[in-house]
């Protein structure tokens, strides 16, 4: 039997389907074929491997919206009877509606669609689930640099200031998107080219580049270069929670204050695609060896092999890189990590440590490069750094950036956060610590295939989604973790 739904288009903020009626198997097969009018207010259809739907023995015209695997709008229209809808491989759901629904709620592709009882239910009590909501609802997107990420600098602020702390402001300037490094790289691998065409030594010397820019794909380019122009403003906003007696160490909790933006098709593989790129390439410059090793030397012949690999893969990549659409509401990754290091001030605020200063830090430009945990450690050079990240979903996992976060691997652990099976997810602040010398780890949400929640950098990283109840669970051990180091350590 069909299951009545309420399908509200939480971008637009409007209702698609008052009375929805889900159905799968044989019935979506049949779908509205031979029917006079439209049960309920519409039908939500689970497609196949088909991943599109007709309007074949239809006697009336509907409208129909194509959702993606997160109720993400991928095509919206109107179709009459005897016609096909487009093709895509990433549907996985059809909305047929009534003629005219779609034009009057404005829903186009890239809209984010939810059952309104999830998205319409009241948040949560509790100061927690209001900071999550505050900064994922209230505030929505947060890009490195827009006014979003200062609004969300602000409402910090002001949180932290009604705790009757000091916060300070760090303004910095960062790169606009994390594609200005994919850019450098390929310019650095056509340097390399240019120099390969050179006669003598520096033919040679036009590997280094390609070799700099393998490196920096396999560790993650945001990590190693700087800040690199287009610029934009961002800030860091830190307060620091004082020891009952003189401090022996300082520890940072840092989360950050931007979201990720997204890009065309960004649940697309795109290791594949270079992978194959730098295959093709290396298969076509060995056919050419015969021909071309007597000519110009094996030695060059060798270098342009792998500059024109290395090349043609990252010159493949970034158009993808470049091309944004729009901004995840960023409710997982990071307000959640926001909110739990607003709550774990509450609670030392309450009952400080007895040798630790800690170091509340919220980071601006994270997914642009990293800048803010860069730039904050320019100034301070703490015992630990503790980054809260992507905490909405999943169990929460202590994971070690570099050596030096191991023994605090094993603490948490004793304070109920579980090792992960993975170094630190490259692009945290963890890593960012770690590149430095600092001792650092990463407390994220992961499921039990040790791997990020669907959710994380989606359109559909709602606070609706977010295990509230989890958060709190997460401020208490990592409580337990802080008052454990410091007894111990």
């Amino acid at each position: 039997m069909a299951v009545p739904h309420l399908i509200h288009n939480v971008t637009r903020g409007e209702t698609l389907c008052a009375d929805c009626r889900r159905v799968r198997g044989l019935a979506s097969m049949r779908g509205l074929m031979l029917r006079r009018r439209m049960p309920g207010d519409g039908m939500l259809l689970e497609l196949g491997r088909s991943r599109r739907v007709h309007t074949f023995g239809m006697l009336f015209t509907i409208d129909v919206v194509l959702l993606d695997r997160h109720m993400r709008v991928v095509w919206a229209g109107t179709l009459p009877p005897w016609r096909k809808s487009p093709r895509d491989r990433e549907v996985r759901y059809a909305l047929e509606l009534p003629p005219g629904r779609v034009a009057r709620t404005g829903s186009a592709p890239g809209d984010l669609l939810a059952d309104s009882v999830q998205a319409a239910s009241p948040p949560p009590e509790g100061r927690l689930a209001a900071d999550l909501y505050a900064l994922s609802r209230g505030i929505g997107s947060r890009l490195a640099g827009s006014a979003g990420e200062r609004q969300a600098a602000a409402y910090v602020s002001g949180v932290l200031q009604g705790m009757g702390l000091a916060p300070r402001e760090q303004v910095f300037r960062a790169p606009r998107t994390p594609a200005t490094a994919w850019l450098v790289m390929s310019l650095a691998t056509l340097v390399g080219l240019a120099l390969s065409a050179r006669p003598g030594p520096l033919s040679l010397a036009g590997v280094a580049p390609w070799t700099a820019a393998a490196y920096l794909a396999w560790r993650d380019p945001r990590i190693a270069l700087p800040a690199l122009p287009p610029w934009v403003t961002s800030r860091n906003v830190s307060a620091t929670l004082p020891a009952q007696r003189g401090a022996t160490r300082e520890v940072v909790l840092a989360a950050h204050l931007d979201t990720a933006p997204i890009m065309m098709r960004a649940d697309s593989p795109r290791w594949p695609q270079l992978a194959g790129a730098v295959m093709l390439g290396c298969i076509g410059a060995v056919l050419a060896l015969p021909a071309a090793a007597p000519v110009i030397g094996m030695a060059r012949t060798l270098a342009w092999v792998l500059g024109a690999a290395v090349a043609f893969g990252l010159l493949l990549l970034l158009p993808s890189m470049l091309r944004l659409t729009c901004a995840a509401p960023g409710a997982s990754d990071d307000a959640s990590g926001v909110a739990v290091l607003l709550e774990l001030a509450r609670r030392l605020k309450r009952r400080p440590l007895a040798g630790t200063n800690i170091l509340l830090l919220a980071t601006g430009a994270e997914e642009t490069g990293l800048h803010g945990m860069k730039v904050f450690l320019r100034s301070c050079r703490p015992n630990l750094v503790i980054a809260l990240d992507d905490l909405g979903e999943g169990t929460a996992h202590c994971i070690p950036s570099g050596r030096r976060g191991r023994f605090a691997v094993r603490m948490a652990a004793r304070a109920g956060i579980p090792p992960a099976a993975l170094r630190a997810a490259v692009g945290s602040d963890a890593d960012a610590a770690a590149a430095r010398g600092v001792p650092a780890v990463l407390v994220a949400g992961l499921l039990p295939d040790n791997k990020l929640p669907e959710l994380h950098h989606s359109l559909a990283d709602l606070p609706e989604y977010v295990d509230v109840p989890g958060l709190e669970r997460v401020a208490a051990r990592v409580e337990g973790f802080l008052r454990l180091l410091d007894r111990e350590v």
